[in-house]
């Protein structure tokens, strides 16, 4: 069965309240959509921003599921975008991370 099967609101509300506190200076927005949490960050938090991911109790998305670009066009604000997904299995949640 698809994790998004296991997940809710509450749930998902929930983590983006808990990462827009703890990482109110690396994360620039948040949102949930489709039952999925997307995380936007700099370049320069990158590595602060998945190793908080990774390491905190709350969180613990240990595992990559991929990595990919997206080239969003010359008109768009921010033209390339690459996109982290990340799954923490203990959590049963996954989490995208946009740079």
């Amino acid at each position: 069965m698809h994790i998004d099967k296991y997940l809710n609101e509450k749930q998902l509300e929930e983590l983006q309240t808990y990462l827009a506190e703890a990482l109110s200076a690396e994360l620039r927005t948040t949102y949930i959509k489709n039952k999925e949490l997307t995380l936007i960050t700099r370049e320069k938090d990158l590595l602060n921003v998945l190793t908080f991911l990774r390491d905190k109790r709350k969180c613990q998305f240990k595992m990559l599921i991929d990595i990919c670009g997206v080239d969003n066009g010359e008109e768009a604000e921010t033209r390339f975008e690459v996109v982290y997904h990340l799954l923490s299995l203990i959590h049963n949640m996954r989490v995208r991370l946009k740079v």
